[in-house]
């Protein structure tokens, strides 16, 4: 885990992970206002490239949304989104 200041101020992190092809790799991402911004973004990226079914729902919806972004039309995105808001999201975290 790692999070650094840069040159101009602001913070980014940088690690080292084990990719879905069970190869080394490497990520950087840059341009955060606080390190504990840093922190928390490697902490969600690591979450969702582990696969690991300890996450939360919340972090399981926001990937699928996005995933699902890429598959569908923008209607149909927004559909699925809405309708998701509508029914799954109250159930599981109270919120609309």
């Amino acid at each position: 885990m790692g999070a650094h200041k840069d040159k101009n101020g602001t913070w980014y992190a940088q690690f080292r992970f084990t990719n879905w092809k069970v190869e080394p790799d490497r990520k950087t991402k840059r341009g955060f206002a606080t390190k504990r911004e840093a922190l928390d973004w490697e902490c969600d990226f690591l979450t969702q490239s582990s696969g690991n079914l300890e996450m939360t729902f919340e972090a399981f919806y926001e990937l699928y949304k996005k995933n699902m972004k890429g598959n569908l039309s923008e209607w149909e995105s927004q559909w699925y989104i809405l309708s998701c808001n509508s029914t799954a999201a109250p159930r599981f975290w109270g919120a609309a």
